[in-house]
């Protein structure tokens, strides 16, 4: 969950300033993003074979996961790039080990998740624009009295330090976080790791907590979902009646919001078009100076008001999907794993009209990375609905009372 937060120790002298706290904040973002980016480079060349792996006190090689927190030790860090200065160079307050520990595991997770469509040439290495500050779930403390009111207790810097005491801005409308909370101070859910980051668009801090507990299970419907992922309808829900096997007559299918499409459309072509009289204004005619920052600064701001409109619209989808289903009285979801098929379907889009390709596009923007399936299966467990994830592989061309796989008729030219 995320929730605005603001410092209830810290009056406004001791926030604002180069020596206040937010001071303090901003300037370990900027060390951390700074030493992720170089640490996932490193790493790449590592792996790849580019750059020698380091090795132990006693000879042997150092496996690949500790290579990633080894740039942000505070005592013989790693120097991949040189001598002159290790990857992770604190100034000020120094972050706490573990906090680093947490940031580490993260940037070693991305590069192995994305490490072989790099090589393969399909992406790009990953980078980070500005990380939020990483916590560690024992960094954390959760509490409630009758003068703070509830309130998280937050180690964040090296050693004892001061501890950031952190309140939750929580409005009338936030019915479900304030459950949350109640859930965690009585026991009922766990919390886990968090982050602490400034949002760019309200300039409120901000505060990311995972967290787990127990939900009832919904085992008392008749019907099985089973969730297709399409292209140009977004979701079509089938259902199958669980006790005689029998598919019922029944159908649902969801669409993305055509109001947030709408917007996201709006805000591309305004971020295309900064981006192309930036490329004829400045960069033809060799222009420099303030002008290259404000369109810089734009195409930034549009770039991040694109990416929370593609969350909404996974979010608003998700939650209508699972809404779809529970008002049927599923007991199951069921969903594809679609992985394997992304780019199969991708070269499938030239057999398509203009209309059906321009769905195609909206559709593969938001779930190419598994945002909507991962965001679907979220919300499912949220309500207590188990999500079953089948092979996707010839299920179009394999007979559903045989089981026999027929190859596809081949293509004719023109047709």
């Amino acid at each position: 969950m995320k929730f605005a937060v603001f410092f209830k120790d810290k009056d406004r002298k001791e926030l604002e300033g180069k020596t206040g706290l937010w001071y303090h904040l901003a300037r370990a973002r900027g060390e951390i993003t700074r030493a992720a980016n170089q640490t996932v480079s490193a790493l790449y060349l590592v792996k790849s074979g580019q750059l020698p792996l380091p090795l132990k006190a006693d000879g042997k090689p150092t496996p690949l996961e500790s290579v990633a927190w080894s740039p942000f030790r505070q005592k013989d860090p790693w120097r991949p790039f040189g001598e002159a200065r290790p990857i992770y160079r604190p100034e000020g307050r120094r972050l706490s080990g573990g906090n680093l520990s947490e940031l580490a595991g993260n940037i070693f997770s991305r590069l192995q998740t994305d490490y072989k469509e790099v090589r393969a040439g399909r992406q790009a290495l990953s980078t980070f624009q500005d990380l939020p500050l990483p916590l560690r779930a024992a960094s954390i403390v959760l509490a409630e009295d009758e003068e703070k009111g509830v309130y998280l207790q937050v180690s964040l810097w090296e050693g004892r330090g001061d501890k950031l005491l952190l309140a939750p801005i929580l409005t009338h409308r936030e019915h479900g976080q304030r459950e949350t909370f109640r859930k965690l101070l009585a026991g009922e859910a766990k919390h886990g790791s968090g982050s602490l980051y400034k949002d760019d668009r309200s300039g409120k801090w901000m505060m990311s907590l995972s967290w787990t507990g127990d939900v009832a299970v919904r085992d008392t419907g008749k019907l099985i979902a089973g969730i297709n992922l399409g292209m140009v309808t977004t979701a079509s829900i089938a259902y199958l009646d669980a006790e005689t096997g029998a598919v019922a007559r029944v159908r649902d299918r969801i669409n993305i919001s055509t109001t947030t499409v709408t917007a996201w459309k709006r805000v591309d072509a305004a971020r295309a078009e900064r981006l192309r009289y930036g490329r004829v204004a400045f960069d033809a005619q060799g222009r420099a100076g303030r002008g290259v920052t404000r369109k810089i600064r734009a195409v930034a701001v549009l770039s991040g008001k694109r990416d929370r409109l593609v969350t909404e619209a996974v979010r608003q989808t998700a939650n209508a999907i699972v809404k779809a289903v529970l008002k049927r009285g599923a007991r199951l979801l069921v969903l594809e794993d679609l992985s394997w098929s992304v780019e199969a379907k991708m070269d499938e889009t030239a057999e398509l009209t203009n209309a059906q390709r321009a769905a195609v596009r909206k559709n593969f923007l938001l779930w190419q990375q598994g945002a909507l399936r991962a965001q679907l299966q979220q919300v499912a467990e949220r309500e207590g609905l188990p999500v079953l994830v089948v092979p996707a592989r010839h299920d179009s061309n394999t007979c559903a009372i045989c089981g026999a796989v027929y190859p596809r008729p081949p293509k004719v030219p023109g047709q």
